[in-house]
């Protein structure tokens, strides 16, 4: 790399993960990682201590092998399979992306999964401003959002998940157990956590299953399958997952009343929830709000 890189960046960098106001921080945003991770810019690898092992496989990216020989070190001890590649993470066309491809009115992956990024345009004599146009997600398939449900000592709980989504203001926000598109991981050798005890759960375990629409003002299309599944201890473990806490339904409505704390699927899973306790408490013999 050179002489500022290896001998005057790298050290300086070494410094700053010193501090310890930071260390909260990159806890926060590592442990919250799941799946397959691209740590880019990776480093010496000090954020490597901080992963959870939900976070299954790291691959870590850097330009510097003299970084890159130290991180290696540091892999040896992370809870997860490390991968270190040589090379730099920089800006590039979207012509040069591939596998997706761009036309006159959308962006999409070649093999039609993910989703797409659809231009339309908008009439609306009815609205101060009559006409716009705008970009809009499409979903390539249908989503799962469920909320895996145990009763502990008489009392509802719901296993929440501390989930990463762009956008987020707070960076991490307590989502469903699972909230994925199935098909999105077909072929590949990662499932989110607890997706086959949902897939697969019983009929007599399943305490709600709907279609809900998502909002439409930036999503076309966009539905996902909500679901409450109650669980047993061969399921979902007292001690769950890195990533998962057990919370009562009364918990996760008081947290409502605050922003950033409870993403959308997990509201609306709330609000189902709340709307079939009484028959839900019949089932399970619970307390659905302590």
């Amino acid at each position: 790399m050179g002489v500022y890189p290896d001998w005057i960046l790298a050290p300086l960098v070494a410094l700053s993960m010193r501090n310890k106001h930071l260390r909260p921080y990159r806890a926060r945003v590592a442990g919250a990682a799941e799946g397959r991770v691209l740590d880019a810019g990776i480093g010496a690898g000090h954020n490597l201590p901080f992963y959870a092992p939900r976070a299954r496989e790291i691959f870590g990216l850097d330009p510097s092998r003299r970084l890159l020989a130290r991180a290696q070190a540091r892999a040896q001890d992370a809870p997860s399979p490390v991968r270190l590649l040589e090379g730099s993470a920089e800006r590039i066309p979207l012509a040069d992306v591939p596998g997706w491809t761009r036309d006159e009115a959308r962006i999409g992956s070649d093999d039609d999964r993910w989703f797409n990024v659809v231009a339309v345009e908008v009439q609306a004599g009815n609205r101060e401003v009559t006409g716009w146009t705008q970009p809009l997600i499409e979903p390539c398939s249908r989503g799962i959002a469920a909320f895996v449900v145990r009763s502990f000592g008489g009392v509802l709980h719901v296993l929440a998940n501390a989930k990463v989504e762009g956008g987020f203001l707070d960076t991490v926000e307590l989502a469903p157990t699972v909230q994925a598109s199935p098909d999105n991981f077909a072929g590949l050798s990662v499932d989110p956590p607890f997706l086959d005890e949902v897939l697969s759960a019983a009929p007599d375990r399943i305490r709600y299953d709907a279609i809900h629409s998502e909002e439409g003002g930036r999503f076309l299309y966009a539905e996902n399958r909500y679901l409450i599944i109650e669980a047993d201890e061969e399921d979902a473990p007292l001690l769950p997952p890195a990533g998962f806490q057990w919370v009562t339904v009364g918990q996760l409505s008081e947290l409502v009343k605050h922003g950033h704390y409870v993403n959308v699927q997990a509201r609306t899973l709330l609000a189902c929830l709340n709307a079939i306790s009484a028959h839900t408490r019949d089932l399970m013999g619970t307390r659905a709000h302590d």
